[in-house]
């Protein structure tokens, strides 16, 4: 095992703004572990919409726990090289993967709760694949189980799909029997949609998604909507909703939806429920269950996502591509050592 360098390169920004803002700067390598804490070296992180809007913001949300500089992402792959003392599931040269914060690190320590073992002759390949999987494949379970258990025959609203999480989800819920109406703003990544599992397309620049909606369900409504976008789509969401459905919001890639007054749910038995990936996995065994739950999935079931991989070096390049909506799948950075 290498000796642990006293300084790393990162991405970050110092202040809220355009693509201008992130900087790629020589930083601090992690020197003190926490009893429950491991130190990775990470191989790929994942790039992620909502390191974009947390760019954008003014002011950072309440319940962010960062300050500047912000380092962005929530996701990588590699090898540990420091555990803290209570650490007992991992060790040094260990190849994982881990759903954290602050990843566009060449270094990062994360909570060993957060973190999946991977097998010890994990390719690179296999790196790659469970980065581009873990926050979305995760997220995706928590919405198909806790917020709202998907049923055989329901029909499902989903917006963006073309990106890592979308089509996770259309893979999920295709497996589970339920008939996915996919959203998203172009055909190839409608395309892709379908390729996964989706069994109706809306190409939202063309059509009207609540006309299609009540088309294709002939007037009922679906019975749940998984809404990531939030403002843009807020009135949308509740229309389409059959008598009794469930608008499941988990993120806000428009803007955050706007106040929902309760009587109005009255209209149709509707629930309005959230769901966060880290308000879900907040205890070891909630952690060993979905990663238990996540491989297999990805090992039995056959989950999987277009990939694209930047060097860290051109992240500026990956981000934008992301930010113009450019991207079907998921967008990897890859760490030089």
């Amino acid at each position: 095992m290498s000796t642990i360098p006293e300084f790393q390169k990162a991405v970050l920004f110092h202040e809220p703004g355009g693509l201008d803002k992130l900087k790629y700067e020589e930083i601090p390598v992690p020197k003190d572990l926490a009893d429950e804490e491991v130190l990775i070296a990470n191989k790929y992180v994942g790039v992620n919409l909502f390191d974009s809007l947390l760019r954008s913001m003014e002011q950072l949300p309440s319940w962010y726990p960062a300050t500047y500089p912000i380092i962005p992402g929530f996701e990588g792959s590699g090898i540990v090289v420091k555990v803290g003392k209570n650490v007992t599931k991992l060790k040094n040269g260990d190849k994982v993967v881990y759903a954290g914060s602050s990843t566009f690190t060449q270094y990062t320590k994360v909570n060993a709760n957060s973190v999946l073992k991977l097998s010890n002759d994990a390719k690179d390949e296999k790196l790659a694949k469970y980065t581009a999987l873990v926050s979305g494949g995760l997220t995706s379970l928590c919405l198909t189980n806790e917020a709202y258990e998907l049923k055989k025959e329901d029909y499902v609203l989903l917006y963006g799909v073309g990106g890592g999480v979308g089509l996770v989800l259309t893979q999920l819920a295709s497996k589970k029997g339920a008939h996915v109406i996919a959203v998203a703003s172009s055909d190839e990544k409608l395309a892709a949609a379908k390729h996964y599992g989706a069994e109706f397309l809306i190409n939202h620049k063309k059509e009207d998604i609540l006309k299609r909606v009540k088309e294709i369900t002939d007037n009922k409504g679906v019975q749940v909507v998984y809404d990531s976008v939030g403002k843009e789509v807020s009135d949308i969401s509740f229309e389409s909703l059959a008598v009794k459905g469930t608008w499941v919001i988990f993120g806000f890639a428009s803007g955050p939806t706007p106040p929902v007054n309760p009587l109005l749910l009255f209209q149709k038995n509707a629930k309005l429920v959230s769901c966060t990936l880290y308000n879900t996995l907040t205890s070891p065994s909630a952690w060993e269950h979905y990663y238990d739950e996540f491989s297999h999935v990805v090992e039995k079931d056959g989950l999987e996502v277009p990939i694209e991989i930047f060097p860290i070096e051109e992240y500026s390049t990956a981000i934008a591509k992301l930010e113009g909506k450019k991207v079907v799948g998921k967008l990897l950075l890859e760490i030089s050592s």
